[in-house]
């Protein structure tokens, strides 16, 4: 006897890409049971996701998140907007930014209680062993590459390597 497909209805309250991605990673979990479907249309936004999945389309959840991923990146400013289209809507699509990586609203700053625990000599550059709290609690850990000169030294030598670029025949100084 053949399974009947399900279609099931999510409604997720955010029209973002996250939406989109966890709506195709329910679709992928839904379809990997035999041949269940999800059908994700919201109501807020007016977007559909993966409309009836099969199983056969994305037979893994990893799988599921890549196709949905390569569907909203070849997407995503498919046609370069102009310069008032830009200017317009950047505001929106921080805030858009922010959501989909957790961050809205940002955290307080609080301080950062930065540390350096130990220092390496390497001749040219110094490597500084440090951390500092993120969050009150929370602390990110890390080597920080500097170089040995002072910052006017490597200025200049990056000034210098400008003037040496300028001065090849194969390369436009106007540009």
């Amino acid at each position: 006897m053949a399974a009947r497909p399900m279609t099931t209805a999510l409604r997720i309250a955010s029209p973002t890409r996250v939406g989109r991605i966890v709506a195709a990673v329910l679709s992928t979990l839904s379809a990997l049971s035999a041949v269940s479907t999800l059908s994700a249309v919201s109501a807020v936004s007016g977007w559909t996701v993966a409309p009836r999945v099969r199983a056969a389309e994305f037979p893994t959840l990893y799988g599921a998140a890549r196709e949905e991923a390569r569907r909203i990146s070849s997407g995503s400013l498919a046609a370069p907007l102009s310069e008032r289209e830009w200017r317009e809507s950047v505001a929106r699509r921080r805030e858009q930014w922010r959501e989909m990586i957790g961050l809205s609203p940002l955290p307080p700053r609080g301080p950062l209680e930065a540390t350096v625990t130990g220092t390496l000599e390497r001749g040219d550059y110094v490597v500084e062993k440090v951390h500092f709290q993120c969050l009150p609690g929370a602390y990110v850990v890390g080597n920080l590459y500097r170089p040995a000169k002072p910052a006017g030294t490597e200025v200049w030598n990056a000034m210098r390597a400008l003037d040496y670029l300028e001065s090849r025949p194969d390369v436009d100084r106007e540009r």
